[in-house]
This record gives C-alpha cells, structure tokens and sequence, in this order.
C-alpha cells in the first residue's frame, strides 16, 4: 500500500478497529517501515481517539448503530426530498417577484425621465441661462468700467525707464 491509501485506511477502518486482518497486517508492516505515517498514526491517534478515550461506552452492537445511521440518512433524504419542492416553489416566487420590482423600477424611472421632458420645455430654459448670461456680462462689465476710471496716470506705471521707452 502506498502512503495515501495507508493515511486513508488509518483515518477509517484501522482506528474504529473495524479492518480486516490481512489489511492491518499490511498497515502495520508499512508503519513499522514510513516514519511519516507512523507520524501520521500518532497524531491522528491524539486527535481523534484520545479526547474521546474516558467517554462513556455505548451497550450498543456495531450493527445498530449502523442501523441507526442508515435510518438517519434516509429520514434527511424524505426530508431534503419535501423540502426541496418547497425550496423551489419559494424561490420561484422570489424569481417573480425579483422580475415584478426590476420591471416596476423601469417604469418608474421611463415616468421620471419623461416628467422632466415635457414639464420643462428646452425654450423655458433657454431664456432662464440667456438672461443669467446677459446679467453676468453686464455686471462684469460695470466692474471693469469702475476699475478703468479710478485708475490715474501715477499708477498705470513704475516710473521705470524701461516702461518709459515703451510707452
């Protein structure tokens, strides 16, 4: 057996002690021989064994307990069967009505966008952004004007003979 089937076999059957002879002959040929699974069986041995060693015993045999579990998973199996046609019947109406409010937004947001259109017609807005303009270039203007007459000959320069030469 090779290092994976073995580290398998020990995680299973070797520790519930439910392995066949010739197959735990095999597992502790190859244990006396691999330090890394005989490490493997330690550790697996302190985790999974060891914290359940003073736990109390159970008067129950082996079959059933097996017994016990195969009801068990039949009885989820019945369970997940109805439940998985009452998971789809529910999901389907959130499928509606996920597709009912997308649809309800759309219409929604077309109403808001056409409101916007035609109660505010492109000439009424046109005349409100012209007249703010129009104020606006005639207010810069007058300020312009205001600067230009209170400036005097002494401050349109530095009396540099430079600036004389030019101007």
């Amino acid at each position: 057996m090779k290092c994976k089937e073995i580290q398998e076999v020990l995680l299973t059957d070797y520790l519930d002690g439910m392995m066949n002879e010739q197959n735990r002959r095999e597992a502790e040929a190859h244990l006396s021989s691999c330090v890394y699974c005989k490490e493997f069986m330690e550790i697996a041995m302190e985790s999974t064994v060891e914290p359940f060693k003073n736990a109390p015993k159970l008067s129950l045999s082996h079959e059933k307990i097996w017994q016990r579990i195969k009801e068990e998973i039949i009885s989820e199996e019945k369970t997940a069967a109805g439940a998985g046609f009452l998971s789809e019947l529910a999901s389907s109406f959130k499928n509606i009505f996920a597709v009912r409010m997308a649809l309800a937004s759309a219409i929604v947001a077309v109403i808001v966008v056409a409101a916007v259109v035609f109660l505010n017609p492109v000439g009424q807005n046109q005349t409100v952004k012209n007249t703010t303009s129009d104020e606006s270039i005639q207010y810069l203007a007058s300020i312009i004007d205001e600067l230009s007459s209170t400036t005097t000959e002494e401050e349109e320069g530095y009396g540099t003979e430079i600036e004389k030469y030019f101007l």
